[in-house]
């Protein structure tokens, strides 16, 4: 099969797992960015959208398996 880069990750060491403006304007490989709240041990996904020429982060419903 072939595989593609959906997005990037990156880890908060010290905030929750929501997009800065930073992460905004510097992130978002192809839109999509993973980010790791290492303190509070949560995962979010999130997808770069734009309106009215402002970028803006919406969360995306995940569901972690574990195997």
């Amino acid at each position: 099969p072939s595989l593609s880069i959906l997005g990037t990750f990156h880890s908060h060491p010290v905030s929750e797992a929501i997009p800065s403006r930073a992460d905004l304007d510097n992130g978002f490989y192809k839109s999509y960015e993973l980010i790791y709240d290492v303190c509070g041990l949560e995962v979010a996904l999130w997808k770069k959208a734009r309106r009215n020429g402002r970028s803006f982060a919406i969360r995306i419903a995940m569901r972690i398996v574990n195997r």
